[in-house]
């Protein structure tokens, strides 16, 4: 996708990184309609207080991702002026609609769409505990740090953004496809042991 909008549609660099802002900003909203999901389940303990500052920090780590992410648009594009390039992606015209007018809400539809397929009517909010769900999603977030952090490092090396962009693409692949589904793994198998020490003792 990244590929196709860059060399199809002659998006830049930043407009690829915009568009996943705007999709982590969807996911980060639904992370939070999961977490109050599960603590509306009566077998499931927290409270709001803990939801909401779990919420912040995981705002703050968005924020922090998109930081250095646009550090290191700054360094391949060095006279770029952010604000234009915002109102420029949000209002250039694809199909003669706005981006957002169509694209903006096209990925809050698709994480919704995501969060009713893959969590409500699978039921997971029965079965996921809400520690569960808070570490998934701080480590989730994190790694958008360290990807930024990864990819900033990169623009030291490398100015061309054709490239860069590829190695943003691999970076993207790693970890969602190695470093995050080991994470899981792990963390289910913790919540097994752990419910499993305590059937033994009940």
């Amino acid at each position: 996708m990244p590929l196709l909008l860059f060399y199809l549609w002659d998006w830049n660099l930043h407009f690829i990184l915009l568009f996943f802002f705007i999709d982590w900003i969807a996911a980060l909203i639904l992370m939070l309609a999961k977490e109050f999901k599960v603590l509306k389940n009566k077998e499931s303990s927290g409270t709001v207080s803990n939801i909401l500052t779990s919420f912040s920090t995981n705002i703050i780590l968005i924020f922090l991702a998109i930081f250095f992410f646009e550090i290191a648009i700054s360094r391949i594009y060095a006279q770029i002026d952010f604000w234009q390039s915002i109102q420029e992606f949000l209002w250039i015209k694809e199909f003669g609609i706005p981006q957002i007018f169509l694209l903006v809400p096209l990925l809050f539809i698709m994480n919704l769409q995501q969060y009713n397929l893959l969590f409500i009517k699978t039921e997971h909010f029965k079965i996921l505990p809400l520690a569960y769900l808070k570490s998934e999603h701080f480590f989730t977030n994190l790694l958008l740090v360290f990807q930024g952090v990864i990819f900033l490092s990169f623009t030291y090396i490398i100015k061309a953004d054709n490239v860069l962009l590829i190695l943003l693409i691999l970076i993207k692949l790693i970890v969602d496809l190695i470093i995050l589904p080991k994470i899981r793994k792990r963390s289910i198998e913790k919540l097994l042991n752990s419910q499993y020490g305590k059937s033994r003792y009940n």
